[in-house]
């Protein structure tokens, strides 16, 4: 007797012949629509594309940010100038107290204010009409002239905009990739898999950051890193400054032939001198030790000392000869002058070379990684091999309850790794801009 098949016996006819139904054209369109929308991932969930509307609105508000950014030394210097002193009054002659009665009086006015405010917004409105008729009739071509293209000192329309403009453009542009790391760093690993978060993340996650810092070995590869850094870039300073007072106060023979000596020594790239100067230091011992750069730095050879001897150079040329005779008339020698006169007119000059030394040698992977080996790292040698020490620490991703680091994990070992500089940069700012103002205007 044939058994029956289970299709039989539910009342289905048999695979077989089960035909196959056709699909309208519509609905093939709509499945390739479909799938063009949503594309399979690894764990099985669709990837949504991004809503524009979102995707504007988020590049909107990066770039109001980058703007707040960029502009910030003017709101700082407006906020002191319109908020601070109209409560402080004079600089010193208001005490504390004072000061914050004069806050709370303030406060206690601003309900009253601003209720004056919304009562006369009416009147504002009704007046507005004939204000603005008014206004336009009192224009006139100067008028216009003067507003659009500015009088004398005073910036016009069209100069401010483009400046703004360009302000935006370019402030955009450096702080993105900063707002990129920040925004990435606080993901967690849910965040960093899901399709629909792009740059800010669904909650603040700071363990990236002390996952990070154990990897890096944060404290003590920091401590490490401004002694290779800040060694150096004083050395550096103190030798150019001597160097370029040389060159710049005295004549001598061959003057000119030293100056285009410290000249070649910046054209020729630091990839020939790298194995002649390693083969000199072996020999006198100091590999694997930060004198390979305190060294050639306090000899006037660090890294682009002839950029920091000629701003320098700059500097010392514009001194008055007149000063410098009549410090010679009341008695003063070279090295007097030098102390007294030199150094206070270079002042910009030194924290400008000290600086931008530091950000320099703190930045230097190559020669670090070549001179000092292993006895001394960085954070920047550090994030090189930042996988590596990671899949070491906490175990490779195919092992038993192994992890492996993600792209928030990495952009929170970036940023640990920039932040010293970031807030040196913060702190030290307007001295910076200052140098580099100075160091183009000296001597003209």
């Amino acid at each position: 007797m044939k058994k029956k098949s289970q299709s039989e016996l539910n009342g289905q006819p048999p695979a077989e012949e089960l035909k196959e139904t056709p699909v309208p054209e519509s609905a093939e369109q709509t499945v390739e629509t479909a799938e063009e929308a949503q594309i399979a991932v690894p764990d099985g969930e669709p990837v949504r594309k991004d809503n524009p509307v979102t995707a504007f609105f988020k590049s909107a508000g990066l770039v109001i940010a980058s703007f707040f950014i960029a502009i910030w030394t003017h709101i700082k210097d407006w906020f002191y100038q319109k908020i601070i002193l109209k409560f402080k009054g004079d600089e010193e002659h208001r005490s504390f107290v004072r000061w914050i009665k004069d806050i709370g009086l303030w406060f206690k006015a601003l309900p009253s204010r601003t209720v004056a405010f919304f009562k006369g917004l009416p009147a504002w409105f009704k007046a507005f009409p004939s204000r603005t008729k008014a206004w336009f009739k009192s224009l006139t071509k100067e008028g216009v002239k003067s507003f659009m293209l500015g009088t004398g000192e005073k910036k016009g329309f069209l100069q401010c905009f483009v400046s703004y403009s360009l302000l935006i453009l370019f402030g955009f542009v450096y702080v993105y990739p900063i707002l990129y790391m920040l925004g990435y760093s606080l993901m967690s690993p849910s965040d960093v898999t899901d399709p629909m978060v792009n740059y800010l993340p669904t909650s603040a996650y700071f363990q990236n950051y002390s996952e990070a810092a154990h990897v890096l070995n944060f404290w003590t590869t920091l401590f490490q890193t401004i002694y290779v850094s800040l060694l150096p870039a004083i050395f550096q300073t103190i030798s150019c400054c001597l160097a370029a007072y040389g060159l710049a106060r005295f004549n001598f023979r061959g003057k000119k032939a030293v100056f285009a000596l410290i000249i070649i020594t910046f054209i020729v790239p630091t990839q020939l001198t790298m194995m002649p100067q390693l083969l000199i230091y072996s020999k006198i011992g100091i590999v694997d030790s930060v004198f390979t750069f305190i060294i050639p730095a306090a000899l006037g050879q660090g890294i682009k000392s002839a950029v920091f001897i000629l701003i320098f150079y700059q500097f010392f040329r514009g001194i008055p000869d007149s000063v410098v005779e009549a410090a010679k008339i009341d008695g003063a020698n070279s090295f007097q002058i030098f102390i007294r006169i030199g150094l206070s007119a270079a002042k910009p000059a030194i924290l400008l070379s000290l600086l931008l030394s530091v950000v320099w040698y703190y930045n230097e992977t190559v020669l670090t990684s070549i001179y000092l080996g292993g006895a001394v790292t960085t954070l920047p040698l550090e994030l090189e091999k930042f996988e590596a020490t990671y899949k070491e620490l906490f175990g490779d991703a195919g092992g038993i309850g192994g992890k492996t680091v993600n792209e928030a994990i990495y952009m929170a070992g970036t940023l640990l790794s920039i932040l010293p500089l970031l807030i040196f940069y913060f702190f030290t700012q307007k001295h910076f801009t200052e140098g580099i103002d100075k160091a183009g205007i000296t001597g003209e």
